[in-house]
């Protein structure tokens, strides 16, 4: 490693970011808590104070009425068009579920974007509004939290300075032969309109 460098510490540098960029992403969807207390507020966290509560009729996936239901129903009128982009959040599982469902007319109610091919990959829009699929985010399984829909700046992301922060230290593990390579990155993520955020749950 002594001899690679500057390359081989760049890809490790890239591998500690993309696997710090998970971890946080897990936080962000689960929270953090530490000695009991919170660090970080989870996005999907139905019984945090203010926040909007949808529960769905089945535990694998919601109808399409239920969707409509949590965009115009439970949240608040004020936050559709201002206060940021209105987006929905999610995993995997729920997005495949919900490209399955259709409408009474038997249309899809994810609607691909016109330049959306198979080379360029899938971009669409869940009733008009953009999806977010993060691998951190719960199931759509028997009583998860498992689709948010939210403004973007009802959760705030801090990524405390000077971010991310790595320490090349060459002596720790000298007698072994290796070169030692140490990465941190201080963030948080909080609630901070509540009243805008409404969590999907499944029965």
């Amino acid at each position: 490693m002594q001899d690679a460098r500057p390359e081989l510490v760049s890809e490790i540098n890239q591998q500690h970011a993309e696997e710090i960029g998970r971890l946080w992403s897990s936080f962000y969807c689960n929270g953090l808590t530490v000695s009991s207390a919170v660090q970080t507020d989870a996005l999907f966290d139905s019984s945090a104070t203010g926040v909007t509560q949808r529960t769905f009729a089945s535990a694998t996936a919601p109808t399409a009425s239920e969707l409509i239901r949590m965009r115009y129903d439970d949240l608040p009128a004020q936050y559709w068009n201002g206060y940021g982009d209105l987006s929905w959040v999610m995993g995997q599982s729920m997005f495949a579920e919900i490209m399955a469902l259709l409408d009474d007319n038997l249309r899809p109610i994810f609607q691909p974007q016109a330049g959306s091919t198979l080379a360029t990959g899938l971009q669409g829009t869940l009733l008009g509004l953009p999806c977010y699929i993060d691998a951190a985010a719960p199931d759509n399984t028997t009583g998860l939290d498992a689709i948010v829909l939210l403004p973007r700046n009802a959760y705030r992301i801090v990524d405390r300075e000077p971010g991310m922060v790595s320490q090349i230290n060459p002596y720790a593990k000298q007698a072994e032969g290796l070169t030692q390579i140490n990465t941190y990155m201080r963030s948080v993520g909080r609630i901070v309109r509540p009243e805008a955020i409404v969590v999907g749950t499944m029965a």
